[in-house]
């Protein structure tokens, strides 16, 4: 069975420049093609307007004593 060639985008985070990650593309190269993001390019990655929001709207000059109790907010919060 042949394999429909893919295209992935990712950005430059850690664990997408990592060793493990650089093999792993590597050995898929022959079906996979990897589309990098600029160094910093937040506006073009979905998520951080989310993050934005979050840590802007819900999250600001707010402590949380645990996990538990950040991801509580953070599922709570609403959207802006």
């Amino acid at each position: 069975m042949a394999t429909k060639p893919v295209v992935i985008v990712l950005d430059n985070g850690p664990v997408h420049v990592s060793k493990a990650t650089s093999a792993a593309l590597a050995a898929r190269a022959h079906w996979l093609t990897v589309e990098w993001l600029p160094k910093y390019a937040p506006e073009l990655n979905d998520i951080e307007v989310v993050w934005h929001d979050l840590k802007a709207f819900n999250l600001a000059h707010k402590t949380f004593t645990d996990v538990d109790t950040l991801d509580a907010a953070i599922h709570s919060a609403s959207p802006t």
